[in-house]
């Protein structure tokens, strides 16, 4: 169930992450928003209970909740991550 509302919400955010593309069924790789990477080394992939979020330029690494929330991404949205919360542990 967790992993299904996460990848519903990945679709709510994908049109903001640049260069998006699917890689695997499960998998999707884009820009990084943190560093500024164009080469596509940022991505979302799933792990046990959701997705997760792994740059391997920068390194950076959190569940999916925190890059929907975190203030130092550009494409975090506060509004969709309160949605997500509700959904999530409604």
């Amino acid at each position: 169930m967790s992993l299904y509302v996460d990848k519903e919400f990945l679709s709510r955010l994908i049109h903001n992450l640049k260069n998006a593309r699917r890689t695997s069924a499960d998998k999707i790789a884009f820009d990084c928003p943190y560093c500024g990477d164009t080469r596509r080394r940022g991505g979302l992939y799933p792990v046990d209970d959701g997705l997760r979020y792994k740059c391997f330029n920068c390194n950076q690494s959190s569940k999916f909740s925190w890059f929907l929330k975190d203030p130092s991404n550009p494409v975090s949205d506060v509004a969709l991550h309160t949605e997500y919360l509700r959904e999530k542990f409604a």
